[in-house]
């Protein structure tokens, strides 16, 4: 019987930075995919069906955003590359895996009632773009100059949207996508489009800037509960010398 769920984790990069939730229960309804470079066998046991992509076929691409294309493209390579279809996809952090006494079916259900289908988490600390690119830039995560770079990018696509405006503001740690919707798979084309060639690989200040711009409500669980429904703890704080 084919599933309609599947979970979606992955890592791109340097065999001595990687990091993958290992052992964890799992449900037989649902798919549990890791993308990587590496080789299965890098990783050891795992609960992760693990997938070794072929780097070569996304050329001029650096490991971070090949890496962000299995985060926000993955139904493509899933579609085929591996001749599978799902109505649904989680994703989450390498360091993460689901809690399977969640009932994800309900969660997926009520996504699809959403004008725009994906399910996301409100940000604990940011509230607009500009406080992003701010924490970013203070976290060492980026340089200065991919900062201001990605400032003139975001008001070449749409003048309209001022960055500094406070709000509903998303974090990209985990998300749930209805690949089914046409609306969902419309706006992630246009984000990756957009993503390619944006100067920062950092994908929160693009992601929110284009919710904004559409204009669409996603599905969005109270306060950061939809975060709590995976666990894992993150051993390694990336920044730019790690890429």
């Amino acid at each position: 019987m084919e599933k309609r769920v599947c979970f979606v984790n992955t890592y791109i990069g340097k065999l001595e930075n990687k990091e993958i939730s290992k052992n964890f229960r799992k449900n037989d309804e649902f798919d549990y995919i890791f993308f990587t470079n590496l080789r299965k066998e890098d990783f050891g046991e795992s609960s992760w069906e693990i997938i070794t992509v072929d780097l070569g076929d996304f050329p001029n691409l650096n490991f971070v955003k090949i890496s962000r294309y299995f985060k926000f493209m993955s139904f493509r390579y899933i579609r085929e590359k591996l001749g599978r279809d799902y109505d649904f996809i989680f994703y989450c952090d390498c360091y993460l895996y689901p809690d399977i006494s969640v009932d994800w079916n309900k969660l997926v259900e009520n996504t699809k009632n959403a004008e725009l289908g994906l399910i996301q988490y409100i940000h604990p600390s940011k509230k607009c773009v500009r406080k992003e690119l701010d924490g970013i830039l203070m976290r060492k995560k980026e340089s200065e100059e991919n900062i201001k770079k990605t400032e003139t990018y975001l008001s070449a696509i749409s003048k309209s949207i001022n960055i500094c405006e406070r709000g509903l503001f998303f974090e990209n740690t985990v998300i749930g996508f209805n690949i089914k919707s046409d609306d969902v798979i419309e706006f992630l084309d246009e984000f990756w489009k957009y993503y390619v060639d944006c100067p920062t690989y950092r994908d929160q200040p693009l992601w929110n800037f284009l919710l904004k711009k559409s204009g669409k409500k996603i599905y969005v669980r109270e306060e950061s509960k939809f975060r709590k429904y995976f666990f894992g703890e993150k051993k390694l704080e990336r920044r730019v010398h790690h890429y």
